[in-house]
């Protein structure tokens, strides 16, 4: 198949065998959410993930510059890339001021 597969992570093991199932049944991609305050950590599942896969592509659906910095997104990805070499997407940019807002994080610059 060549649609991406988005899947919910009960667990980081359940994550990874969700994954390789995934994988043994033909899927090509499988997304993960990036969102710090309402799931586990992505890049902790897509590692768990990297680790029991050799062929599905992992990536995040987006990522909120807001709540992860990019340059902690940036490090994340490569360490992932590190354990899938070639098989991590590049990201998308994702904003969200609710999602900020929960963290008390400033989403516009003051005047």
């Amino acid at each position: 198949m060549t649609l991406p597969l988005r899947l919910e992570a009960r667990s980081v093991d359940a994550f990874a065998a969700d994954v390789r199932r995934a994988e043994a049944l033909g899927w090509d991609a499988a997304f993960q959410p990036d969102s710090q305050l309402r799931r586990r950590d992505t890049y902790v599942l897509m590692a768990a993930a990297a680790r029991v896969t050799d062929r599905i592509i992992l990536a995040t659906l987006l990522s909120n510059p807001v709540n992860r910095h990019p340059t902690v997104t940036a490090s994340s990805i490569a360490t992932v890339d590190e354990l899938a070499p070639g098989r991590t997407l590049r990201l998308g940019r994702g904003r969200h001021r609710r999602a900020a807002g929960r963290v008390a994080a400033r989403t516009r610059p003051r005047a």
